[in-house]
């Protein structure tokens, strides 16, 4: 894997996981802190990436509740 699918794979594993922080954060201020993370990582990556993320702490989401 080169360097640059690395590092995209990684920014996507951070993202996901902070959308499951602002999801199951126990405050506001830590939903509010791990929303603006989760803005930071996204406006690095492009928009099919972004929506995978997003699909796949659904998928978490789902697994973990249902």
């Amino acid at each position: 894997m080169s360097q640059r699918n690395e590092i995209k794979q990684a920014l996507c594993e951070t993202l996901t996981s902070a959308l499951l922080l602002a999801v199951g954060a126990r405050t506001t201020e830590q939903t509010e802190r791990a929303i603006l993370l989760a803005g930071e990582i996204a406006a690095e990556l492009d928009a099919a990436s972004v929506k995978a993320c997003q699909r796949e702490a659904d998928r978490i989401l789902k697994a973990r509740y249902n």
